[in-house]
């Protein structure tokens, strides 16, 4: 019974427990989705939509959620929307996207056992505006058109079509709308027109088109600049005009006014051509002796500009002259400094010495851009101290440095005491103006071989021949008188302060022979070549032979180098006082005063042209190996250039600093002072021992073996050229006055003025 009773309460229960959750199924089921609703129901692409959903009640306290659901990737709805408790609707957006085309989406909601749809009408993006910025344009430049959208561009983008009614005006075909944007811009560029003009740009989308009308006026004068505004008389200044714009079909001109045409020269007219926006023209204009100014001027219709141009004169504002105290014989430099650059043509400084002792030419050139120039002082040698005053002149400005020239108390007071001219072996006479023509002839007993004439303060000729005379003859050609060694003499004759004439004798002797001929002492050694002598400073000869012998000036040996071989040439003294000396070993000895070497240097081959010495130290000397050597003070190589033949012709220094060589292949050479061929003069056959002489004009003498002497222009053209009777080993002297004085193999010793 009680189980009975027991089992009873436990249905009854159970029945109860049913009966509530079957309430409360009941009740959820009740509630349900009423309504879904878009607001609009149709927007344009990229515009969102409000969607709202309804229920048939009010939602439950725990709320109620709602799925939602679009057919179509044009509409985005969020997947779900919860309806908050007691409420009966909730809203949502509807996100729509670029279409091509119109399309429909179909917006579910989904809630309980119910659902509802909507319909969502997306329409492709329509063509709204169009725009232009600036709507007024000078011809030629540019305007930025803008296009707009009443939506957005689709995934492609949406290309908008574009025309104009002028061909003024250059639109593209179309402009493209970005995917998702609702604009674009483009730019289109104009044409020059002569007078106003106007074009419609047209803008196409679908059937929808858009119009904007843009103006486009010509162009007028801009500008006018003058580059650079102030030139130095004789330069030139780009004037340059622009425009506004773009000259129109034909061009424009441009009419110009110059307000002195005495010193600047203008076109009348330039002409811009169709298309362009600017043009330039010259203004050229003359030396001016003072400062000035003028207008330029430039007019277009009734539109003029102007700009003043600046026209100055330069001067000379400084010469120095360095060294300003040199020995006579010798040369130094002067530097002129312009106040501003030289003009596009170049600037000519005239120049000018108040001594005869010193020449200069008479102008320098300051090349285009540079605002300074030097120029070489030529001194003679001088029996005394003397002073000169240099000047440089340009324009209505005039400036003048000293320079002392002092006595070298070792050489001769005279235009050539020994072989090339000085102790520097540079070849550079004082004096010129040579024509070739032969003044007289003196003939020797035999060949005048490679000894160079040596002249001394009174005129008198010294030179060696190979009947072992050394010859003093007069300046008129007449003999004065013979000394009589015993083997031939090569070398040339080198003359001292007080007159005594010094020349070795082939493997004899080192003769000192007094003015009148006698002798005043004898140094023998079997040893002496080819090769004059050389006097220090103190009066120390130098003289090579297979040694290098310093013989005091009484003829007592001071000391000696060996130098390996024979050295057949002439030494040459540096400003320091180094004696430089070649030998057919291949090197060339840089010994001190004291007989102690300084440096060698070696060569390709043997060293048998005489070395010269630049104003900068640097020794040049040739080889058999065919390369010229410049060689710095320190014996360290500068450069070397080859001449493709053998060089025993002993390099010439010019005033410019121009090396003048001759070469067995047949060609004098003229190279820079850097080691580049300035020229090449082709000759009739070798040029063995003859060495160039240099007169003050320039003038470039040589020997050679076709029997010629000739006379080179400085532009390495022949100035003339004389013929004797045998080939010529001699090298050229150069008296005061211009007369040339070279011996030959036919026996004769020949005077050219």
């Amino acid at each position: 019974m009680n189980l009975l009773l027991h089992l009873r309460s436990s249905l009854t229960r159970s029945i109860a427990l049913f009966a509530l959750l079957m309430g409360v199924a009941l009740s959820c089921s009740a509630q349900s989705v009423s309504s879904i609703t878009l607001t609009p129901t149709s927007v344009e692409c990229g515009i969102p939509a409000t969607g709202t959903v309804t229920l048939s009640k009010k939602a439950p306290s725990q709320g109620f959620l709602v799925n939602l659901v679009s057919n179509n990737p044009c509409a985005s709805v969020p997947g779900r929307v919860t309806i908050a408790s007691g409420d009966k609707k909730a809203t949502f957006y509807v996100s729509t996207v670029g279409v091509a085309s119109k399309e429909t989406a179909k917006i579910t909601a989904q809630g309980g056992a119910t659902s509802r749809t909507a319909t969502l009408t997306v329409k492709e993006a329509a063509l709204t505006s169009l725009s232009l910025s600036p709507k007024s344009v000078v011809g030629g430049d540019i305007s930025v058109g803008a296009v707009t959208l009443d939506g957005i561009a689709p995934t492609a983008g949406l290309a908008v079509n574009l025309k104009s009614s002028s061909k003024d005006a250059s639109v593209p075909i179309s402009v493209v709308v970005p995917a998702g944007e609702s604009s674009a811009t483009f730019l289109f560029s104009t044409s020059g027109v002569a007078s106003k003009r106007s074009a419609t740009i047209t803008a196409h989308l679908g059937t929808l088109s858009k119009t904007q009308t843009l103006t486009i006026t010509p162009a007028t004068l801009g500008s006018l600049t003058l580059s650079p505004p102030s030139v130095l008389g004789g330069s030139p200044s780009t004037a340059t005009v622009s425009l506004t714009g773009e000259a129109p079909a034909g061009g424009i001109t441009v009419s110009v006014s110059d307000s002195n045409p005495g010193i600047s020269q203008t076109p009348k007219t330039v002409s811009i051509p169709a298309g362009s926006t600017s043009t330039s023209f010259v203004v050229t204009t003359n030396s001016v002796s003072a400062s000035t100014s003028i207008v330029i001027g430039a007019s277009v219709a009734d539109v003029g500009l102007s700009q003043s141009l600046a026209i100055v004169s330069p001067h000379v504002s400084s010469l120095s002259v360095s060294p300003s105290t040199v020995v006579g014989g010798s040369a130094t430099t002067a530097t002129i400094n312009l106040s501003t650059a030289s003009p596009a043509s170049g600037c000519t400084v005239s120049l000018g010495s108040s001594s005869a002792e010193a020449l200069v030419p008479t102008t320098v050139f300051v090349p285009a851009g540079s605002s300074s120039a030097t120029f070489t002082v030529l001194t003679s040698v001088v029996a005394s101290n003397s002073s000169a005053t240099i000047t440089a002149s340009l324009e209505d400005t005039s400036l003048s440095a000293g320079l002392t020239i002092t006595t070298s108390n070792v050489l001769a007071a005279s235009a050539w005491p020994k072989f090339h001219g000085n102790a520097q072996n540079t070849g550079l006479g004082t004096g010129s103006g040579a024509a070739g023509t032969v003044q007289w002839t003196f003939a020797g007993g035999r060949e005048f071989g490679s000894s160079s004439p040596a002249i001394g303060i009174d005129g008198t000729v010294y030179v060696g021949c190979w009947d072992g005379n050394l010859y003093a003859v007069s300046s008129n050609g007449s003999f004065k008188w013979a000394f009589t060694t015993l083997n031939s003499i090569y070398a040339s004759p080198t003359i001292g302060f007080d007159g005594t004439i010094y020349v070795p004798s082939y493997n004899d002797a080192l003769y000192a022979i007094n003015p009148d001929g006698s002798l005043k002492w004898k140094f023998t050694s079997t040893g002496f070549g080819n090769g004059g002598v050389a006097i220090g400073a103190d009066g120390t000869l130098y003289v090579a032979g297979s040694d290098l012998y310093a013989i005091n000036p009484n003829g007592s040996l001071k000391w000696l180098f060996d130098i390996g071989d024979q050295g057949g040439t002439t030494p040459a003294i540096g400003p320091d006082g180094t004696i430089y000396i070649g030998n057919s070993d291949g090197v060339l000895y840089a010994i001190q005063p004291n007989g102690a070497l300084k440096w060698d240097f070696v060569a390709g081959n043997s060293v048998n042209s005489t070395p010269a010495v630049g104003q900068d130290g640097t020794i040049y000397a040739g080889s058999t190996d065919g390369d010229l050597y410049a060689i710095h003070a320190d014996g360290s190589l500068g450069w070397t250039f080859n001449m493709g033949g053998m060089v025993d012709s002993s390099p010439a220094i010019g005033a410019d600093g121009t090396i003048y060589v001759g070469s067995t292949n047949n060609n004098l050479y003229a190279i820079t002072a850097a080691g580049s061929l300035r020229w090449q003069f082709v000759t009739g056959a070798a040029i063995i021992d003859s060495s160039p002489a240099i007169g003050s004009d320039g003038t470039i003498y040589v020997g050679s073996q076709d029997h010629y002497l000739y006379a080179v222009n400085p532009t390495g053209s022949l100035k003339w050229a004389l013929a004797t009777g045998s080939w010529i080993d001699s090298s050229p002297a150069i008296g005061a006055d211009g007369t040339l004085y070279i011996g030959a193999g036919d026996r004769n010793l020949y005077a050219i003025r």
